[in-house]
């Protein structure tokens, strides 16, 4: 969330006011929309939808 936070100026679901849907919307494993600038290299999309994997064994680390 911090790097779509970056990459966009705006936090993920900023259009939804209610914290409590927000919570909810991330616990059924619905990803932030990736509405990237399209100035944004393609590397970087590829390592934020990279980040965004919800499997830890296939999601890459550090």
């Amino acid at each position: 969330c911090t790097l779509c936070e970056m990459a966009t100026g705006k936090p993920p679901w900023s259009s939804e006011h209610n914290h409590l849907a927000v919570l909810l919307i991330i616990a059924n494993g619905t990803k932030p929309p990736a509405d990237l600038p399209d100035t944004c290299p393609v590397s970087a999309q590829e390592f934020f939808r990279l980040c965004l994997t919800r499997d830890p064994v296939v999601r890459p680390s550090a």
